[in-house]
């Protein structure tokens, strides 16, 4: 899950695994009000990168965390406190169900572009 706290200036990625967050990584960010911003999440294989901005916030391979599973599931998108925040271009191309690793009409899985 990707969350985005304008009030905190902060961006974070977590992973839910049976109810259970953990997050993976955050980034302090100027999120200032009445601007639009880039989202991206990038699996390629074993490799997960998250960028702000175009700015790379994590990258990691699966097997360097403790949930390790990012060949099926699910995407969210949250907006935590007061004020409001528009999602716009919201983007998601399939990967390969049998390995993870072969995207389909795509080089990377977008979320927010």
């Amino acid at each position: 899950m990707v969350w985005l706290s304008p009030k905190e200036n902060l961006v974070r990625l977590d992973k839910v695994v049976n109810g259970e967050t953990k997050t993976l990584q955050d980034l302090l960010v100027e999120a200032k009000t009445g601007q639009w911003h880039n989202l991206r999440l990038s699996i390629r294989g074993p490799m997960l990168e998250a960028f702000f901005d175009n700015r790379r916030f994590l990258s990691a391979r699966e097997d360097e965390w403790q949930h390790s599973s990012y060949k099926h599931g699910k995407i969210g998108l949250w907006a935590r406190g007061p004020g409001v925040v528009y999602f716009d271009n919201v983007r998601l191309t399939r990967m390969d169900e049998g390995t993870g690793s072969v995207p389909l009409g795509g080089t990377e899985t977008t979320i927010i572009k």
